[in-house]
């Protein structure tokens, strides 16, 4: 009997960690919305938009559409894509006539020091000019709404901060169930606090006085690593610049497809973090380890105690009262969102721990984090600015946007 009171200690332990962990989730989602302000104001800044683009980008022709209807309107945009030979080139042929601002191309060529992303930002950077504008980095797959340019750019304007940044808000584009457990996911991730000591940025919506864009060009930052916002957000924080993550910058950004997109993906985006923030990765892979954990007692447990068993309900009505804070976010920013994704949420809001077990295969699927895999490129990170080339497949094989 004297053998068994450890384990009814750590397994309560478990216990109380699951419900603190859901208790957490539940305060940060509730002060978020809290906290949430639709953004107001006039802004009266100019902006030069900044973009990588690889593959079939379907989103194109909407984010273009979306682009047009900015309350600010964009100087111009300036696209980097690897070769002509690239879909990506053919498909902004197609469509720059469908923009009412400028939409210049420039062809980056082949990386060997960098990720192909940062080495397209670098070729489309020389097309910006002398003008002071302000510069502002985005990815293909965004959906932004009509306050977007304009919210990034408010703060730069007040001289409030220097560097602005926002995050993904994935949204499923389908009733397919992978797409939705991402979002599901990656949801949790938007909602977390963003100290300024955990250096983090978003290269998806990502804003800049044009004076600090020089100086990161000028550091020679982008040709020698992978991660373009992690390695932006290690130069502020050196260099002391103001930077703001801000809470309304929840972008609408287009989900994975299929689980084998999803999961690579979510294994991609595991691995960079755990090259360029090591602490912040295995803070993730403790928490996640916990949950599934927590779940497998909580379970086991429950089938003789009706402890456990409440524990275990508790735990259930939580994250389904979390999907419902998601749904009221989504609302209070006038996202429009399907009822597929919404139902979609709730439903693995009560199979949480298929989703957190699915979490944990990424993370630790990511634990051998040198090589990356990012589109049609395969890249190995000796050090966080030095990397080197493996293997680049056609384009026409290009599995990653």
């Amino acid at each position: 009997m004297a053998m068994l009171l450890p384990i009814e200690h750590l397994s309560l332990l478990l216990m109380l960690a699951c419900l603190s962990a859901s208790a957490l989730s539940i305060v940060f989602s509730l002060t978020y919305l809290y906290y949430l302000r639709s953004h107001h104001g006039e802004v009266k800044s100019n902006a030069v938009l900044l973009m990588a683009l690889t593959g079939s980008a379907p989103q194109l022709e909407k984010l273009i559409a979306q682009l047009n209807v900015q309350i600010i309107k964009p100087v111009k945009l300036l696209v980097g894509v690897e070769s002509s030979d690239d879909p990506a080139y053919k498909r902004l042929l197609e469509v720059v006539h469908l923009a009412n601002f400028p939409i210049e191309i420039a062809l980056a060529g082949f990386a060997t020091q960098s990720s192909q992303k940062c080495h397209n930002l670098i070729a489309a950077a020389k097309l910006i000019g002398d003008k002071n504008e302000h510069i502002v980095m985005l990815d293909g797959d965004i959906m932004p709404p009509q306050w977007w340019l304009a919210a990034l750019l408010k703060p730069l304007e007040t001289d409030q901060f220097d560097i602005v940044s926002g995050y993904r808000w994935q949204q499923a584009q389908t009733s397919n169930i992978a797409a939705a457990l991402i979002t599901c996911l990656d949801r949790y991730t938007a909602l977390l606090p963003r100290p300024i000591a955990a250096s983090i940025l978003w290269g998806g919506s990502l804003a800049m006085r044009r004076e600090i864009f020089d100086a990161i060009l000028k550091s020679k930052l982008l040709e020698t690593t992978l991660s373009d916002d992690l390695s932006i957000a290690s130069f502020a924080a050196v260099s002391h610049y103001r930077v703001l993550n801000r809470r309304i910058l929840l972008v609408p950004t287009r989900a994975p497809q299929g689980f084998t997109a999803a999961w690579r993906f979510g294994v991609r985006q595991y691995k960079i973090i755990k090259n360029y923030r090591p602490g912040l990765w295995w803070f993730a892979f403790g928490i996640s380890s916990l949950k599934v954990i927590g779940w497998i007692v909580l379970f086991y447990q429950s089938l003789d105690s009706t402890l456990y068993r409440h524990a275990l309900i508790t735990v259930v009505a939580v994250a389904l009262l979390k999907a419902q804070f998601d749904v009221e976010i989504s609302k209070k920013l006038n996202f429009n969102e399907p009822a597929f994704q919404r139902l979609n949420q709730f439903l693995l809001a009560l199979f949480k721990p298929a989703a957190d077990l699915f979490s944990l295969s990424m993370l630790i699927a990511s634990s051998s984090a040198r090589r990356v895999t990012w589109g049609h490129v395969s890249y190995f990170i000796e050090t966080q600015s030095r990397i080197r080339i493996l293997r680049r497949e056609s384009l026409s094989q290009n599995r990653l946007p």
